[in-house]
């Protein structure tokens, strides 16, 4: 027991010993010792106090009057992780501001006046992680300026004064994974800006951009905010293969009108899509992913067929958030109706009738005027329809529509991709959703339907070496049916490669020999074959004999035809011709092959009933 009270006694001392002081808390700041937090909040200190321990990690500075950082720290302060230095007046950094608290994770230098950095004011930083500058009037980034940083995870420069995003701006950032840039003025953003980081979320919001920003490199990219620029339109360009990663996508209050069916088509992994308060009156969603929740709210939808394939999406989702309902703007009679309580049927068409509602005598040359009463010459066939009224005569002429809509499709090119296949294209200057491919040859024909605003499809399955003629129709939307496609509707192509039915070119025939010619040939040669034979008949060697060595005892009393081993039938079950398994002679004599003799030998009389070739 005694040896154990002198032990803990021993400890206690040696902790006395080396325990330091508690240092006195500065004037106007409150102390955790414990936890060595200093916080000297709304103090009206103009600069760092002296007295701050240097065990410190945690020191705040907020709301105080530091409106110029220089050498700001009478002592090194190892310890320290976090510095809180916001709302403190502070317009200028100089380059030595933090050279004795080189330890800091976590610098909080937003809400001030600073406008710009020194070169070299993040130098020996390099164990911070992340760095709030927003909500001051930085107008400029130094390229290079975040160079020491190559640790730093996250960067906030939201609210300034920022026109650009150059090339070097963000240089030596490898680490950097959440970059808020939003609410400056930002026109231009360069494709190197991110080349160095391994971003994962980028703020843009409320900026300047008319375009979506171009990256260079793919960068694992997942959350995206473009909300609040002006962007317009979006085509199928406008999301590159280095955005494909984004998984949340933020385009809301943009004024956004025109979107392509095509523009998400490489976002493959995208589960939030944000479309809110925009100017958007219809949306294709054939190439969006069934499970993407999309935000619809705020913009002026249009209720009519062109919304078709939205209308199902959503009535399939049966989601109840109003934030992702469609609310009518027009056709008259639907306004203000969600687009879910719509019976499909009432999603009418725009019928393509021109009226005209002047007085225009009849033996003149019919002619179409519309609402700014400028006047276009048509070639069509008009129906004209005559109305009454007590002051007036209008001529109502109301085109015959061709219900193949011949003149909607052009520029169809059928190319072959393979020896089965074949690549259509076309264009289509109205917004068809619905398209009737007829393809084939003169004896088979075939028919498909695709939905979808896309303008080229691929055809497989095809016979090769063969010409196929394809026809692309529009799919009416008045209901009328097209039973002949006009040669406008129409091309050819040939997929590659030799046709099935097709023989490979022989040389002609030569002259044919005489019968008589090929008789004689045939009996010389036999003739000639039968006297080689009886030569060398005549001539063999009777000093050498061939010897056969085998078992005797095993074959007494078969016969002698039976004694040749490739005579017999059973010999030929184990061949697998696949396998390249064969038997051989010595499997087949039930003996070794070093039993098997086939040399040449004089006949001994030791060796009885041999049979001599």
């Amino acid at each position: 027991m005694g040896w154990r009270v002198l032990m803990l006694l021993g400890v206690l001392a040696e902790f006395s010993v080396s325990a330091e002081p508690l240092a006195p808390c500065p004037e106007g700041c409150s102390c955790l010792p414990v936890e060595r937090h200093v916080t000297c909040n709304y103090s009206n200190l103009t600069s760092v106090p002296p007295e701050i321990a240097n065990g410190t990690i945690e020191l705040h500075m907020d709301h105080n009057n530091l409106t110029f950082l220089q050498q700001s720290f009478h002592q090194d302060l190892p310890e320290l992780r976090s510095l809180y230095l916001r709302n403190c007046n502070i317009k200028t950094v100089k380059s030595d501001a933090f050279q004795k608290v080189t330890g800091i994770q976590h610098l909080f230098l937003d809400s001030n006046e600073i406008q710009e950095f020194e070169n070299g004011t993040f130098d020996n930083l390099s164990n911070l992680l992340y760095l709030h500058l927003q909500e001051n009037k930085i107008r400029y980034l130094q390229p290079g300026i975040f160079l020491p940083l190559k640790n730093l995870i996250a960067l906030y420069l939201r609210n300034n004064l920022l026109t650009e995003l150059s090339d070097g701006s963000l240089k030596g950032l490898t680490q950097l994974r959440w970059l808020d840039v939003g609410f400056n003025m930002i026109t231009k953003l360069s494709k190197e800006a991110f080349a160095d980081s391994k971003l994962r979320k980028l703020n843009l919001q409320n900026n300047l951009l008319t375009n979506v920003p171009s990256l260079k490199n793919r960068i694992n990219l997942q959350t995206l905010r473009l909300s609040g620029n002006r962007i317009g339109k979006l085509s199928s360009a406008s999301f590159s293969r280095n955005f494909r990663t984004v998984r949340e996508l933020y385009l809301d209050n943009m004024e956004l009108k025109d979107v392509s069916s095509s523009a998400f088509r490489r976002l493959r992994r995208l589960d939030v899509l944000d479309l809110r308060n925009n100017s958007l009156t219809s949306l294709s969603v054939s190439q969006v992913k069934s499970s993407t929740i999309i935000y619809l709210s705020g913009n002026p939808w249009e209720c009519d067929c062109s919304i078709t394939e939205l209308y199902i999406r959503l009535l399939m989702s049966k989601k109840n958030d109003p934030e992702q309902e469609v609310l009518c703007k027009s056709p008259k009679g639907l306004e203000g109706r969600t687009l879910t309580t719509i019976n499909i049927l009432d999603l009418k068409c725009k019928s393509f009738v021109d009226e005209t509602t002047t007085v225009f005598p009849a033996s003149q040359t019919y002619q179409l005027i519309n609402s700014a009463l400028s006047v276009v010459t048509t070639t069509k066939e008009v129906t004209t329809y005559k109305t009454t009224t007590p002051t007036s005569t209008t001529w109502i002429n109301i085109l015959e529509e061709d219900p193949c809509l011949a003149d909607d499709i052009s520029n169809i090119s059928v190319k072959a991709t393979g020896e089965d296949s074949l690549e259509v294209s076309w264009s289509c200057p109205r917004a068809y959703t619905y398209f009737q491919i007829n393809y084939g040859t003169d004896e088979d024909k075939d028919t498909l339907y695709i939905s979808g605003a896309q303008t080229n499809i691929q055809l497989f399955h095809l016979f090769p070496g063969t010409t196929y003629s394809v026809c692309i129709v529009p799919q009416n939307r008045d209901g009328m049916t097209c039973e002949n496609p006009n040669p406008k509707h129409c091309a050819s192509g040939q997929t590659s490669g030799l046709p099935e039915t097709a023989y490979h070119a022989h040389s002609p025939p030569k002259a044919t020999t005489s019968p008589f010619v090929i008789i004689g040939s045939t009996v010389a040669g036999v003739v000639i074959l039968a006297a080689v034979l009886i030569a060398a008949y005549a001539l063999r060697p009777t000093n050498f004999h061939f010897q056969r060595y085998h078992n005797e005892d095993e074959m007494e009393g078969y016969k002698q035809e039976e004694t040749d081993p490739y005579k017999w039938d059973s010999a030929y079950e184990n061949v697998d011709e696949d396998r390249h398994v064969y038997v051989t002679t010595s499997s087949l004599w039930g003996i070794d092959n070093d039993k098997l003799d086939c040399s040449l030998a004089e006949p001994t009389p030791s060796v009885p009933n041999y049979a001599s070739l």
